[in-house]
């Protein structure tokens, strides 16, 4: 099948971008408005590939990981790849195998992903969507339901979620998040309302690649500051603000001092004192999986004195136990 990949790149003079899968390079050509464009055929099946940027014969730019497109049997005699440049995001800690597999994975029902009789498929980026919730579709397009009811996007790929649809005009739609279950909506993404201009031809498929879920209340900021206390660890995001370094510095020291909790006969937070943790800080046999060096290295970065941290962690712990409780029950549903 002939397959036309298209993507906006606003490249600088003498750079060039280039469509990469396995040996295949094709430099591709600028139309306009920098949009870069190449045709190529491709046999039924799933392809995976890239872009880089080359500038006098070498490439100086790759993006932070390829995409993958399934190329169909039937159904068009051409298709078209509306793609978007993949930077690392700020949520990259979500797409590991730990998120996609294990925490957020999603519950299997065996189905693979039905193409459907349309012509036009949306591809968006979600990956934490948790596994009690489902990402749909809502927008004025008749196939939508004028705004009146959602369409649940497929998840088989997940964290890709795709929608196939048979729209003839125009439309404008949003993503929100499902419950599973119920289907009633939780959150509807941020922003105005997106807006699809671009409809398949005669003959045609267009897949619009590379969306990404706009997370409501969700800043730049804060995804920064939750993603940063996994530095060194299994992210290179580092902390900057105080916020993001007593998060990163606190995350271990809270199992630390939760073990110590346990280990009282009280069981009661309010009776830990800084001796007592000190001295388990001190036995690495003690609460093994809580990283005495992530703690140091929190402390530091900060610019206290471990002391300083440790009475603080617990202080805080103390002050807030009986709201996580409550939090914790209304959770369970106690």
């Amino acid at each position: 099948m002939e397959v036309i990949f298209e993507i906006e790149y606003r490249t600088e003079w003498g750079q060039r971008l280039v469509w990469c899968s396995g040996e295949r390079r094709i430099a591709m050509e600028y139309r306009s408005d920098g949009v870069w464009r190449c045709r190529t055929t491709l046999a039924a099946g799933d392809v995976e590939y890239g872009y880089e940027v080359e500038a006098d014969g070498r490439t100086i730019r790759r993006e932070w990981r390829p995409h993958r497109q399934v190329i169909p049997q039937r159904g068009a005699e051409r298709m078209s790849v509306c793609d978007r440049w993949s930077d690392r995001p700020t949520d990259a800690p979500f797409y590991t195998s730990a998120f996609t597999r294990a925490i957020f994975a999603r519950p299997a029902d065996g189905k693979p992903f039905d193409e459907g009789h349309g012509r036009l498929e949306l591809q968006v980026e979600a990956p934490t969507v948790r596994p009690d919730e489902v990402l749909a579709i809502a927008g004025n397009a008749p196939e939508l339901g004028g705004w009146q009811r959602f369409v649940a996007l497929d998840d088989s790929d997940f964290p890709l979620w795709r929608v196939v649809l048979d729209a003839a005009t125009p439309f404008e739609y949003k993503f929100v998040r499902l419950d599973r279950r119920s289907r009633r909506p939780i959150v509807w993404e941020e922003g105005e309302n997106r807006r699809c201009d671009r409809l398949p031809a005669a003959g045609e498929r267009i897949v619009v690649a590379g969306l990404r879920l706009r997370e409501a209340n969700a800043s730049d900021e804060l995804i920064h500051a939750v993603v940063s206390h996994g530095w060194g660890i299994t992210v290179d995001v580092a902390p900057e603000h105080e916020m993001e370094k007593v998060l990163f510095a606190a995350d271990e020291l809270t199992g630390l001092i939760g073990a110590l909790t346990l280990m009282l006969p009280s069981k009661d937070v309010a009776d830990v004192q800084l001796k007592s943790l000190k001295k388990k800080f001190k036995d690495k046999k003690f609460a093994a999986g809580c990283s005495r060096d992530v703690i140091a290295r929190g402390a530091e970065a900060l610019g206290w004195e471990l002391d300083r941290l440790m009475q603080d962690t617990i202080s805080a712990m103390q002050a807030t136990d009986a709201s996580v409780r409550e939090e914790l029950k209304s959770w369970l549903g106690e």
